[in-house]
């Protein structure tokens, strides 16, 4: 028999957890425009967030892109394998941000997130 160890996984309570670190996310036209339902998806909730994240960068106040980089930076850093991913797979890979505003938003990102960018989303070659 072999022995196992059960782990708590974030990825459920995420909703919860990304207003928890962005505080502004919540009072945002992104997250108000969710339903409860999709509050319990995290990838709807990540689809969300990564608008939050482009306006907070293109047009926020200096406040919302910086509780946006630090939610991304608690995404990263995270435990839960399925939050690191939700912030590659939902936010990273659809940034809609080009030129001198990329540019903003990844001098903001803080060094896990900045690392997780560009180990999957801009490999160097």
């Amino acid at each position: 028999m072999s022995d196992f160890v059960v782990v708590s996984r974030d990825y459920p309570r995420l909703a919860q957890l990304l207003v928890e670190q962005a505080p502004s996310f919540e009072g945002s036209p992104e997250f108000r425009g969710l339903g409860p339902s999709d509050l319990e998806i995290p990838s709807v909730v990540c689809g969300a967030f990564r608008r939050f994240v482009e306006h907070a960068h293109l047009q926020g106040p200096q406040e919302e892109a910086t509780e946006a980089a630090r939610a991304m930076e608690w995404m990263a850093s995270n435990s839960d394998p399925e939050i690191e991913n939700y912030l590659i797979v939902d936010v990273f890979e659809h940034l809609e941000l080009e030129g001198s505003a990329l540019d903003a938003f990844l001098a903001r990102l803080l060094p896990a997130s900045r690392a997780l960018y560009e180990r999957w989303i801009e490999p160097s070659t």
